[in-house]
């Protein structure tokens, strides 16, 4: 689109109408030479006219009579018409002027208006920006709690998919405890025994125990407390493989889980599942979100 330089349009404008101004004033100053000149002219021509007709009737003289003051009256009834329509012309300029100006201020004034109204809506735009990042912000916090307070709990397909994998193993003996003031470990412990019975393993309820440490001792004396699933088999291959796989399957779920190190000393083929406190951060599928990629 095209720049309009609109300061020298104006100003092109205002030099033709000066332009025009000069012209009209010689078309006036021409016509009235005109005039003067058949002033001149007819000065003498018509009264010797008029004395011809006096002495003797003839139409000759009576065409110069009348041609001679038509001619005139004419030429002088341009030059005053010609003279008020110059004034009217240039009043006409005037007040297209005046027009002209008033649609320019009225123009700037839209324009700003414009202006302002877009500034507004810059202005709305960020604040709605900086209003939605504050929520989003707030929103991935109150996320982010909940994900680090959030109980271990293993879904119906999870609980399938786990019994899936131990159908193996099934008539296995597993052992589930947690400590009997941790609700959340009882949950999580419910819903592991669920699975393995689906699987066909000899379970029975979680056991509650109740665990108490020596006190009062001085600060550090004991350990910090156990966190996290910790599977524990009896010294045979069948008890092993059984173990390794509840562990690597609550790890593939975003579940701390280990599996204690020293076998546990039964003779029995068996499985222990020890239910600890639950871990810092997020756990389950929340963890597997925040893990980094392979």
């Amino acid at each position: 689109m095209t720049q309009i330089d609109l300061p020298s349009l104006q100003q092109a404008i205002r030099d033709l109408e000066n332009s025009l101004d000069t012209l009209e004033a010689w078309l006036l100053a021409a016509t009235g030479l005109v005039v003067l000149g058949l002033v001149l002219e007819y000065w003498h021509e018509i009264p010797e006219a008029i004395e011809s007709l006096k002495k003797a009737w003839s139409w000759r003289p009576l065409l110069v009579i009348v041609g001679g003051v038509l001619i005139t009256l004419g030429v002088a009834g341009e030059l005053t018409v010609q003279f008020f329509a110059s004034r009217k012309e240039t009043n006409l300029r005037k007040k297209n002027d005046e027009l002209f100006s008033i649609v320019n201020s009225e123009t700037a004034q839209a324009l700003e208006r414009a202006a302002q109204a877009n500034e507004r809506a810059s202005q709305n735009e960020r604040e709605a920006a900086r209003l939605s990042k504050i929520a989003e912000d707030e929103r991935s916090a109150r996320v982010k709690i909940e994900e680090n307070v959030a109980w271990r709990r293993l879904t119906r397909d999870q609980q399938a998919k786990m019994a899936s994998w131990l159908k193996s193993f099934s008539g296995e003996s597993v052992l589930l405890q947690y400590n009997v003031n941790d609700l959340e470990a009882d949950s999580f412990a419910s819903d592991i025994a669920l699975a393995l019975q689906q699987a066909k393993w000899r379970v029975s309820e979680p056991l509650a125990v109740l665990q108490m440490r020596e006190g009062p001792v001085p600060l550090g004396t004991n350990p910090r407390l156990e966190r996290g699933v910790i599977v524990i088999s009896t010294r045979d291959q069948r008890s092993h493989e059984a173990s390794d796989v509840i562990r690597g399957m609550l790890e593939g779920f975003g579940f701390d889980a280990t599996r204690q190190p020293t076998d546990d000393t039964r003779p029995n083929s068996t499985v222990f599942i020890l239910i600890e406190h639950r871990p810092e951060g997020p756990q389950g599928e929340a963890k597997l979100r925040h893990a980094p990629a392979p």
